[in-house]
């Protein structure tokens, strides 16, 4: 599967509530090429990442979700998750997470974050998006 430059889901977002990423991918492709071969929409071995851009003010956490669905780029409801990244109260900026994708994981027609808060966040920015396996934060 090819990807963008940056398959990015969201670009600084604020972390203040519960959120669908402001960026939420479509893959309107066909599942055959022009020779009726199968395209493999599998993201299995790229890494899911969460970087705090502006420190979190907060008493709770943010659970960061990477979530797929064949129906509708609302990803709030019904969707099948992939990944979660759990961001500690009052992560500092520069804080990085990362998770690899279980070989053999397959993208639906939509991909998107979902931001879970939990607790009182009153401050605090993120960037979330999909990388190669190189791409690990250690």
């Amino acid at each position: 599967m090819a990807l963008d430059k940056t398959f990015e889901f969201s670009d600084k977002q604020a972390m203040t509530a519960t959120a669908v990423s402001t960026v939420v991918h479509e893959n309107t492709h066909s599942s055959t090429d022009a020779w009726g071969s199968s395209i493999s929409n599998q993201i299995g071995g790229m890494s899911f990442n969460v970087a705090i851009t502006t420190t979190l003010t907060s008493t709770g956490t943010m659970a960061i979700t990477l979530v797929t669905k064949t129906a509708d780029a609302s990803l709030s409801a019904s969707g099948t998750t992939l990944a979660t990244i759990n961001v500690s109260a009052a992560a500092a900026a520069g804080t990085k997470y990362s998770v690899i994708l279980p070989a053999g994981t397959e993208r639906l027609k939509y991909l998107g974050a979902l931001l879970t808060e939990s607790g009182s966040i009153s401050a605090g920015n993120c960037n979330v998006w999909l990388g190669l396996k190189n791409e690990v934060i250690d």
